[in-house]
């Protein structure tokens, strides 16, 4: 903070003006919470969506599904926080993300599907399913 007094043209009088420097640093764990952490929530609670029971088929789809919305969403809210030359690796674990949001979503589905078929069959590959993820 600094106080000086400046004569400005055509002004009788000198003014004082304030400035203040800021100084801004970029911090890692801000970095390691907006774009790995809070990224990584959305595939987490759509592969613990995998838990919940296959019959009714509505709270899979609906937490697989809004995973995807709240990683989009915060997918362009990176994009306006991160300086140039960094979204490319923020994008690459986000597309990532994104994939396997897609994979659990059509794979509740076809469990789904498959459960009405053949229910033994559905539960192996749902088993199968919770190993992978």
């Amino acid at each position: 903070l600094e106080l000086e007094e400046r004569q400005y043209t055509g002004m009788p009088y000198a003014k004082p003006v304030f400035s203040m420097r800021f100084e801004v640093h970029r911090n890692l764990p801000n970095y390691f919470l907006d774009c790995i952490i809070i990224p990584g929530l959305p595939p987490l609670f759509a592969i613990s969506a995998i838990h919940l029971p296959l019959s009714p088929i509505m709270p899979r789809i609906m937490v697989s599904f809004i995973s995807f919305l709240a990683l989009c969403v915060h997918t362009k809210e990176l994009s306006e926080l991160l300086p140039a030359g960094q979204w490319c690796w923020a994008f690459t674990l986000l597309a990532y993300f994104l994939t396997l949001l897609s994979m659990t979503t059509v794979a509740n589905v076809w469990l789904f599907k498959l459960a009405e078929a053949n229910k033994e069959l559905a539960d192996k590959h749902e088993n199968a399913l919770k190993w992978v993820l």
